[in-house]
């Protein structure tokens, strides 16, 4: 036991209260009609001194900076957010002793986990981001931290895997390329906040605890008939087995790509759970694959929409064994049904890295030439609700077609016909007269860290919007890096630039409401 002399009981009764200095360390003591009193001077919530604060004959301390209120005895925080530390007081020979011993380092985890579960629930930025640094400062790792936060949310997303969790995975890429505690904090706060605000006062959405021997038949099977509990229970069963997310990701990959899932996100949603669990080790695999399993389920099949008629015709004649081969492949401008048309008659095991980035190209000059006025419209149908975010998916999805089908070669054909529909369904939104060469970057690595300083500082409050910015961002950049098309690559990042450089409309009133009427209406009529 560490003892610190630190005045002498007389003096303390006189002055009432004092302030041992050790180090970095600052202690305030108060003297009550009662008792002694030992506490951090730095008030958790911004630093104010706790010495200057009042405290009444509850033992209860306020800081007179923003009326935050401590229990003098344990420390708890009454009114506001973070508790602080007490100390033990020693009476020796007339003289104030403090026991100085730290807590044990699984002591310490264990109260910043506390404390960050706390700023989780309850939605606080402020208290997310003081743990994460205490988590930092006390040498352990920051990981956890988005560990928890999924454990405490997976059973609370009605809906599943959601933006939250996907870009958690950018967030988290960002996290690993940085060394500056300042942007790594700033990410994982960013990751824990949007997370917290979509379970934020949510009741459990809880899934069956049943199991089935794993079978990957089966298990796509049930995802096609809408049967959760079923689905649920396969995955439940291969994790008691021993399987790992890597043994079933070829499935649930192919789950994913049974339909054009919500317009691409559902295989986006499974790249971004194997690059987290990857990333965050196996205890957080089956949280994230329950979740996941139930955005599958519950997404839309927008493949059965009258504007994609012929996606199944199409698909069943694309063969890999064809050995057509052609340099000439062009997708830009074409509708739905010429660009399944043309990826149909070109689909072979050699042409796929072509049509592949042909088909990324189109969508990258869709971006770029995106009529903004679209977004603006208040008196449009409901078929034109268009915004920049029907423009960027595509980017995303590609993104994620590339690396999902790359892991699985057999499921290439599935991609590169949802490519084909998101590429001819945007292709009635275009500005007609653009100088693209505006738009032209022409310097690859100042422009990635311009948007990175942007980014890590965005200031924008709705967490959807900065999400979006990042993973078209991290996909684009992506693809940037791993092409060869000197021509794709041009038109990759104009389109980022003009995205980067565009207003979005965050919030539709006189559509939103004008539309509503007349849905309404009709029954009126």
């Amino acid at each position: 036991m560490e003892l610190e002399n630190v005045i002498s009981l007389e003096e303390l009764e006189k002055k009432g209260k004092s302030i041992f200095k050790k180090g970095n360390k600052q202690i305030a003591i108060f003297k009550t009609d009662n008792d002694i009193f030992a506490i951090d001077n730095r008030c958790p919530h911004e630093g104010y001194p706790l010495l200057q604060g009042t405290h009444d004959e509850k033992c209860v301390l306020t800081c007179n900076w923003h009326n935050w209120k401590f229990d003098m005895k344990t420390g708890e925080c009454l009114t506001g957010g973070d508790n602080v530390r007490t100390y033990p007081i020693v009476i020796k020979d007339n003289q104030v002793f403090l026991e100085l011993t730290e807590p044990t380092k699984e002591d310490i985890e264990k109260e910043i986990i506390k404390g960050l579960k706390t700023g989780f629930e309850k939605r606080q930025y402020g208290r997310i981001s003081r743990e994460l640094a205490r988590l930092h400062f006390n040498n352990i790792d920051m990981k956890i931290a988005l560990k928890k936060a999924i454990e405490w949310s997976y059973n609370k997303l009605e809906d599943g895997t959601n933006h939250s969790y996907a870009v958690a995975a950018d967030w988290f890429k960002l996290f690993f390329e940085t060394d500056e505690i300042q942007n790594k904090i700033s990410y994982l706060t960013e990751i824990i906040d949007y997370i917290a605000l979509e379970s934020l006062r949510q009741p459990d959405f809880s899934f069956t605890k049943n199991k089935k021997l794993w079978d990957s038949e089966l298990f796509l099977e049930s995802i096609s008939k809408e049967d959760e509990n079923t689905s649920i229970e396969l995955i439940n069963g291969a994790y008691d087995s021993g399987l790992h997310f890597k043994d079933i990701e070829k499935t649930i990959t192919e789950a994913a790509l049974m339909h054009y899932n919500d317009f691409g996100h559902s295989l986006i949603y499974v790249q971004k759970t194997s690059y987290l669990i990857n990333n965050l080790g196996n205890e957080i695999e089956h949280f994230l694959t329950l979740a996941l399993t139930r955005s599958i389920i519950k997404a839309t099949k927008e493949d059965l929409l009258p504007e994609f008629k012929n996606y199944d015709y199409f698909l069943s004649k694309m063969n890999s064994k064809n050995t057509n081969t052609t340099n000439n492949i062009d997708f830009y401008l074409k509708n739905i049904q010429e660009s399944m048309k043309i990826v149909t008659a070109n689909f072979s095991k050699d042409n796929i890295k072509s049509i592949y980035e042909e088909l990324l190209k189109s969508n990258s000059k869709n971006l770029l030439y995106f009529n903004i006025d679209y977004q603006f419209m208040t008196d449009n149908k409901v078929s034109e609700n268009i915004g920049w975010l029907d423009f960027t998916h595509a980017i995303t999805f590609y993104n994620a077609v590339r690396e999902q089908c790359s892991k699985y070669p057999e499921l290439w054909k599935f991609g590169l016909i949802q490519m084909a529909c998101f590429s001819g369904r945007n292709v009635n939104h275009l500005e007609k007269n653009l100088d693209e060469k505006k738009y032209y970057v022409t310097d690859y690595n100042k422009f990635k860290l311009d948007f990175l300083e942007m980014i890590s500082d965005h200031g924008i409050t709705a967490p959807i919007y900065p999400a979006h910015l990042l993973k078209t961002a991290i996909a684009i950049f992506d693809e940037f890096e791993n092409s060869d098309n000197e021509e794709l690559k041009k038109y990759l990042l104009a389109s980022l630039n003009r995205f980067l450089n565009s207003n979005i409309k965050q919030k539709h009133m006189k559509r939103t409401i004008k539309q509503s009427i007349d849905l309404v209406s009709l029954d009126f009529k």
